[in-house]
């Protein structure tokens, strides 16, 4: 159930509450070391003012589920704040020309309210709620919490792991792959029968609304390991929405994943392999 006074106007909830608490405690420790402070909170019956514990881990809440005795999860760190590039329209509530450090905030209940203090360098307040993140994530799961679905379909990580495979086939050989060998490094084609070239495209074209998120965590999350994925563990701990963007923030734009497997291609496999990776992976198409 939610605080009752945070019904009344003008009266923060306790998460925010907690936020402006715990940004005033720990945001100055932050500063000074550097790092953040990962931390698990309750809420005393009668008492505004949130019981803390610290997270003495380099990883934070990352992997970490809070047990039932606490009722929330918190983060409270520093950041360096740097003006957009010339063109970009600040927010009202950002001075022009401002820079410097920063100090923030979060925490999230298990009933998935948020509060949020952000302190721009001149110590004025930045209050809007993020809607997602890495360290939101990391806070949700930490409570076993959903985190948002994913915003793309699987088509870059399905990418990779092609170029992977065409990559890793090449290796230490002079030789060019033709178009109709290219195909079938493809996952969605590896072990299909022959088929004719252009029912072969159009599986690959296919490929990332059959594969989805979920699919793919599991598959991590019983041992498919890559330098790009998570660990089994982590996996395991995650959700298909903190699992996407985990994955999609480690690879290397897709641009430079395509590029990759030129040495390996002839002419005209290459000239089929960008017109194709065009079409089917989201990021290619959004520039």
């Amino acid at each position: 159930m939610p605080d009752e006074t945070s019904q009344l106007p003008g009266v923060p909830t306790r998460e925010v509450a907690a936020a402006e608490d715990l940004l005033r405690r720990f945001g100055p420790r932050a500063a000074r070391r550097g790092t953040p402070y990962f931390l698990k909170v309750r809420w005393p019956a009668g008492d505004r003012r949130a019981d803390v514990s610290v997270v003495e881990r380099a990883q934070g809440l990352l992997g970490i589920t809070v047990t039932a005795r606490w009722e929330g999860a918190a983060v409270v760190a520093t950041g360096r704040f740097h003006p957009l590039e010339e063109g970009h329209e600040p927010s009202a509530l950002v001075r022009s020309g401002m820079r410097g450090g920063l100090t923030l905030a979060c925490v999230v209940s298990r009933q998935g309210n948020i509060g949020w203090r952000l302190l721009l360098p001149d110590g004025s307040p930045f209050d809007p709620v993020p809607d997602e993140g890495f360290t939101l994530d990391v806070l949700r799961r930490s409570l076993q919490l959903p985190t948002p679905p994913p915003a793309v379909t699987t088509s870059a990580l399905l990418l990779a792991v092609w170029v992977g495979a065409i990559c890793d086939a090449g290796e230490g050989t002079a030789d060019c792959f033709g178009w109709d060998e290219v195909l079938y490094f493809h996952p969605a084609l590896a072990d299909e029968p022959p088929m004719w070239t252009l029912q072969a495209e159009e599986v690959v074209r296919r490929a990332p609304a059959k594969a989805r998120w979920e699919a793919m965590r599991l598959l991590v999350a019983a041992g498919m390991t890559s330098p790009d994925l998570p660990s089994p563990r982590l996996a395991r701990w995650m959700d298909e929405g903190m699992f996407a963007r985990w994955v999609l923030g480690s690879l290397p734009p897709a641009s430079d994943i395509v590029a990759a497997a030129r040495p390996h291609l002839d002419p005209v496999a290459w000239h089929r392999l960008r017109h194709l990776a065009r079409e089917v992976d989201d990021r290619i198409c959004a520039h």
